[in-house]
């Protein structure tokens, strides 16, 4: 009988460990996008073509660990937080790495020559996001310094939002090229929306946080 009460109740650990791995398996996706920005003007077409492979084989990984925790959810009987929350968090996770490698494959399917200063800027800002997604993430376990890392995703997607507004200005002020203005707002618009999938994954943190003090 024991042994059938703990294959419906395993350890609590466990979903915490899958998710903050999940998070880190993000957070290392967008550091990988990071670099791949930053270098992508002095690669080559193989080279960055490469580059998509890295971020597509740590897609992989994270839609292990989705499948991981998707199973434990379905075969168990009581978890630690609300089930419907732990869902949504990893679907959510899920989203921050399928629109890290959205906006890598546009780089090459609209041919851009040349990453624009202010896009690096973006996406700096979308990597500390990242980053303070995974240390949230790891503290739901002992969530007494969680609030810290909560509010520096919410005061980074104020700042991602006023880089990304003064970009879009620029652009339509200096670009005369009607495609190329198509091009970049859209690859402007998918790390604007990067970042508020960090905060909807801060939202989701906190509310577990407050509905389990």
């Amino acid at each position: 009988m024991k042994r059938v009460i703990n294959f419906f109740m395993p350890k609590e650990d466990v979903f915490f460990d899958l998710l903050t791995n999940q998070a880190k398996v993000v957070c290392k996706a967008g550091t990988v996008f990071g670099k791949f920005l930053r270098d992508y003007d002095d690669l080559s077409l193989a080279q960055k073509k490469k580059r998509l492979k890295e971020i597509v084989k740590i897609e992989h990984e994270g839609d292990k660990l989705i499948r991981e925790t998707i199973r434990l959810l379905n075969k168990s009987f009581i978890t630690p937080i609300d089930r419907e929350d732990i869902h949504r968090l990893t679907e959510l996770l899920d989203d921050l790495i399928d629109s890290i490698d959205d906006i890598s494959q546009k780089l090459l399917q609209y041919e851009i020559k040349e990453i624009p200063r202010d896009l690096l800027s973006l996406s700096a800002v979308s990597l500390n996001s990242l980053q303070e997604v995974h240390r949230a993430v790891s503290c739901l376990k002992k969530p007494d310094s969680i609030s810290v890392h909560l509010r520096k995703i919410h005061d980074l997607e104020d700042e991602g939002d006023k880089i990304y507004y003064d970009a879009i200005t620029a652009l339509f002020k200096k670009e005369k090229n009607a495609l190329e203005i198509i091009k970049r707002k859209d690859l402007y618009e998918g790390i604007e929306d990067l970042l508020d999938k960090t905060q909807d994954v801060a939202r989701i943190v906190e509310g577990i946080v407050v509905k389990h003090a």
